[in-house]
């Protein structure tokens, strides 16, 4: 089976985890975004910033390290999973104690609970972070899927079921915690692995490099990429948050569905072949041109019909969402195509040069949410995509030199689907233009959308048939497999 095929057999099931998984998530978000209120989410928003930012020290890099090493041992794994046992026991000390201090901090004592909540269920993802790398490593992604669907249907069943009952804010916190555990136990569930009691320190050294400089990079990274959530939940308060926070969640799912599919099987199959740079390099020039022919519509058309949709879907409350989902839109049809630029640092255990990228563009990306935010949330969203705009060319060139790719041969994979976006937008363009003031929001919607698909699809058949019978070609080979 060639490498492609291969990967394209392992994106067939991560496929159907991220995309049944997002689907449920987002159909649910929308149901919360209609029984709750905007500052509901505002407040998640802020408990979230804090737990994700702690969740990083859970880790440490070592599960990309025990992905990507040539040869694991049960003694090299064993001192793994202890490491990760106590590392999830500090963060969930840290989140009890500090509570208070981030309730004070955004001035709002509500998350001050949120938070202590959500940091025992941090402690019991701890417990089953290697067997979920463990599972990628051996490329399981059948398996996968089916614990990925299984633990969030759980938690979207019990969300909803409590915010029909009147919880508020409570049922998308118990949401969480309930797809965590049931995560965790399904992965032990179905895992033959069991660690002893060994802890070697010299086996945790022999990765110390690669992962200390990958959790150093994340941490900033995370600050950098939740700072604008962080600046918005201080000086603008929770119902600003929350209407920040939803749009970006309309604009982040189709990202982390199409794109984190990628992500999620190349690291461990490219990991195979690392040395081969010409092998890498006409691999990610597929990825990318397989991810933009989905990504690129999917994301320009949500931008071009965000007025009429969103406020269909979700209700009038969430207008002031609008102009922010609009904006952020493009920047997620330009990460869906650089987030994946990050893995070749760790295919090539180059993760200090990713660190050395992390805190420059990273410092640049705070910068600009600082001067943002005395324009609101509109103010901190157009900082983030001019920000996202100006630093995407360098990133990928960075990216793509240790494997010797010129980002021009990426971006000639790009430039038809593109195209082809482009017309679909016009015409909807158009549509809408005609149709806003005689039709309801809903049969618009509809309509938008059907046209939008027919339109891309004959625009692709006309200027962008090669690329897309080679997608078929690939699916096909594996379905036949």
């Amino acid at each position: 089976m060639s490498t492609l095929t291969r990967t394209f057999s392992n994106v067939k099931w991560t496929s159907l985890s991220n995309v049944t998984k997002q689907g449920i998530q987002f159909g649910s978000s929308i149901l919360m975004a209609r029984l709750l209120a905007p500052a509901d989410f505002g407040l998640l928003g802020m408990a979230v910033v804090f737990m994700s930012f702690a969740s990083l020290f859970k880790d440490l890099g070592t599960s990309a390290a025990v992905i990507c090493r040539d040869n694991v041992n049960s003694r090299f794994l064993s001192t793994v999973f202890w490491t990760n046992i106590l590392l999830g026991i500090v963060v969930m000390l840290t989140g009890l104690l500090v509570a208070p201090v981030v309730g004070y901090f955004f001035d709002e004592p509500r998350i001050v609970s949120i938070i202590r909540a959500l940091s025992i269920a941090s402690f019991v993802s701890s417990t089953a972070m290697l067997l979920q790398a463990l599972a990628e490593r051996d490329l399981k992604f059948r398996l996968l899927a089916i614990i990925d669907i299984s633990s969030s249907i759980i938690g979207i069943l019990i969300g909803l079921v409590l915010a029909f009952s009147g919880y508020g804010v409570w049922s998308l916190v118990y949401q969480m915690i309930v797809t965590v555990i049931s995560n965790a136990i399904l992965l032990w569930a179905v895992t033959s692995w069991r660690p002893d009691f060994t802890f070697a320190p010299r086996e945790l050294h022999s990765i110390t490099r690669f992962s200390l400089n990958l959790t150093a990079s994340a941490i900033f990274n995370y600050v950098e990429r939740n700072m604008d959530n962080i600046l918005i939940g201080k000086f603008l308060g929770a119902q600003s948050l929350g209407y920040y926070s939803i749009a970006y969640r309309l604009m982040i799912y189709p990202v982390s569905m199409i794109a984190s599919i990628v992500g999620r099987v190349v690291l461990p199959v490219a990991a195979q072949f690392s040395n081969d740079n010409k092998r890498l390099a006409g691999n990610f020039i597929r990825i990318s041109g397989a991810i933009s022919l989905v990504t690129f519509p999917l994301m320009l058309g949500a931008c071009a019909s965000a007025d009429v949709i969103v406020v269909w879907i979700l209700g009038e409350k969430w207008m002031n969402a609008i102009p922010v989902f609009v904006i952020l839109a493009p920047i997620g049809l330009i990460q869906s195509i650089s987030s994946n630029a990050g893995i070749i640092y760790q295919i090539k255990g180059r993760t200090d040069l990713l660190l050395r990228w992390t805190l420059a563009s990273g410092s640049i990306i705070i910068a600009a949410f600082y001067i943002g935010i005395g324009w609101g949330i509109i103010g901190v969203a157009t900082a983030y995509a001019i920000t996202e705009l100006l630093l995407t060319y360098p990133w990928l060139y960075f990216s793509y030199r240790l494997i010797n790719l010129n980002v021009k041969d990426v971006i000639s994979v790009l430039t038809k689907p593109l195209i082809c976006s482009l017309i679909m937008v016009i015409v909807i363009l158009m549509l809408k233009y005609v149709f806003v003031e005689s039709l309801s929001r809903g049969t618009l919607s509809i309509i938008l959308a059907l046209v939008g698909v027919v339109t891309y699809g004959l625009s692709c058949l006309r200027f962008n048939r090669t690329q897309v019978q080679n997608l078929w070609n690939a699916i096909f080979a594996v379905q036949s497999k």
